[in-house]
């Protein structure tokens, strides 16, 4: 569970930033409201989902391939990131 606060802490602090930074202005409070929404919701499962992987696998080194897998699809998402700086958030 600390190694989990220690993640969400760190994406805790430049999430609002980032998504302030991926909608246009006539969309951006919505998107950003759901998108913070959605992904917390979907984080709060992963307590679940590393006990499934552990069982499932049988070895507590589920949690790294659990992990490893997120640690992916983040690299997949910043890859495909539009950097808009330059373009005023207003």
């Amino acid at each position: 569970m600390i190694l989990l606060q220690i993640f969400v802490c760190v994406l805790a602090s430049s999430y609002p930033t980032m998504l302030a930074e991926i909608f246009p202005t006539n969309v951006r409070y919505t998107g950003v409201a759901i998108c913070y929404n959605v992904a917390f919701m979907l984080a709060s499962f992963t307590p679940v989902l590393c006990v499934i992987a552990i069982e499932n696998l049988g070895t507590p080194n589920a949690i790294s391939y659990f992990f490893s897998f997120i640690a992916i699809m983040t690299v997949i998402s910043a890859l495909f990131f539009k950097d808009r700086t330059g373009t005023p958030l207003h």
